[in-house]
């Protein structure tokens, strides 16, 4: 097979980041991400081995898994909106309630 396209691998994280901010919405939280953020997942993921599987592990262990945390440790009260962020090198959360 034919290695994925760094182009083609941004495209599978912004998917996959779609399905989950569509999660996210059914319990009243907001996904906000930065271009960095779908260009630092894709230059991660970027393995000709795993091809687009590679997204989806990253994606849970550089994302879900940090937010899931955050989430559970904020009581998860009321909308709020996550921002994705990259910072010094790592993806940041910023969580902020929707009054």
């Amino acid at each position: 097979f034919t290695p994925l396209s760094a182009g083609a691998i941004g495209e599978i994280v912004r998917l996959q980041l779609d399905e989950l901010s569509r999660r996210l919405a059914e319990r009243g939280v907001t996904l906000d991400v930065s271009r960095a953020v779908i260009d630092h997942l894709a230059e991660k993921s970027a393995d000709p081995k795993l091809g687009g599987r590679a997204v989806r592990a990253r994606l849970t262990e550089l994302v879900e898994v940090p937010l899931a945390k955050s989430l559970l440790a904020s009581g998860m009260l009321g909308p709020q909106t996550v921002r994705l962020q990259v910072k010094r090198g790592s993806i940041a959360l910023v969580c902020e309630h929707v009054k």
